[in-house]
């Protein structure tokens, strides 16, 4: 859905960046770690996974260890892009200093597989997010229609808060 999107672009404030820097930056750098750590245990066991047919024949060793070598790439490959998509990108959204502000229409509220309130508004381009998950208490007072007035990071696509217009 290509949305004419209002877009302004304005100067980070320093409780956006103690907001960054005290909540937003540790659970990036928590869920970075435990995904890091899962792929790399899942990278030492997957060769041995019953797919991969390793029998005590004198070439299982080389099974196994062509088959690290390729789990062990695809993990690197991996962990790096959520590296860059976490931190890297957050890194030069707060270099930048600046945060685009989006009047968005909301196109329907609705609950995701968790039971948890989101709203899906029209999606822009850039940055790319469609859905805003929304406390129980605020849920009641949004409807089809609305203008949701959102403040977002460029790079990383992460929003900083929202409201009704």
């Amino acid at each position: 859905m290509d949305a004419k999107v209002n877009q302004k672009v304005v100067p980070i404030s320093p409780e956006d960046l103690v907001y960054i820097e005290e909540d937003i930056k540790p659970k990036n750098r928590k869920g970075l770690t435990y995904f890091s750590l899962f792929f790399l245990v899942f990278t030492v066991l997957a060769p041995l996974l019953p797919g991969r047919n390793i029998h005590v024949r004198s070439f299982s060793i080389a099974d196994y260890f062509s088959g690290l070598s390729f789990y062990g790439a695809f993990a690197v490959l991996i962990i790096g892009y959520l590296y860059y998509k976490s931190s890297y990108c957050l890194n030069q959204d707060i270099k930048a200093g600046e945060k685009l502000v989006l009047e968005l229409k909301v196109i329907r509220k609705g609950k995701n597989r968790y039971a948890q309130n989101e709203l899906i508004v029209e999606r822009p381009k850039a940055p790319s997010f469609d859905k805003i998950l929304l406390t129980k208490d605020s849920s009641s007072e949004w409807n089809s229609g609305d203008i949701a007035v959102i403040e977002v990071l460029a790079k990383s696509g992460t929003v900083l808060s929202y409201e009704k217009c």
